[in-house]
């Protein structure tokens, strides 16, 4: 092989990966989205939970690691609904803006409100097409805010 045809090889290999690496954010975008309510729910849950009982366990103990290890996923979560709500939000506000808040609409129906395209393109009076073009739109924009640059692929 010569040069040429190594570095154009190369090109076409880190492109592949960088496109992979998009589309796995896209689809933890989309799994995050769909499980968002889950998540926000149980965090509610938890968070009443905690005020009715004290946890005492001495430090290093077996025990102990693995409340931590929950305390711990139980604050990432928080976060990420946070970030999550925090991205809709300036989502929202920039589509109702530029006088387009239906497409956020749709969003919010399909992955907040949990229904279906039809029932979708029945309310806001939209072709077969738009409440998921539209959703995915969100996501775009969604997947951009929450992991940054590296969403971009660049």
């Amino acid at each position: 092989m010569r040069d040429a045809e190594v570095k154009e090889l190369a090109k076409e290999v880190i492109k592949e990966l960088a496109k992979q690496q998009k589309d796995k954010r896209l689809h933890n975008t989309r799994l995050l989205m769909k499980n968002y309510n889950s998540l926000k729910n149980h965090l509610e849950n938890v968070n009443e939970d905690i005020k009715d009982f004290e946890i005492e366990v001495e430090m290093g103990s077996k025990d102990s690691i693995w409340i931590m290890s929950i305390a711990r996923s139980k604050i990432r979560t928080a976060k990420m609904v946070g970030y999550v709500e925090s991205a809709m939000k300036l989502i929202k506000d920039k589509f109702e803006k530029n006088l387009e808040a239906e497409k956020f609409r749709a969003f919010e129906m399909y992955y907040i409100d949990k229904k279906t395209n039809e029932e979708i393109q029945e309310e806001l009076n939209c072709g077969k097409n738009s409440p998921k073009r539209w959703s995915d739109l969100i996501i775009e924009e969604l997947n951009v805010l929450l992991w940054g640059i590296d969403a971009l692929g660049i």
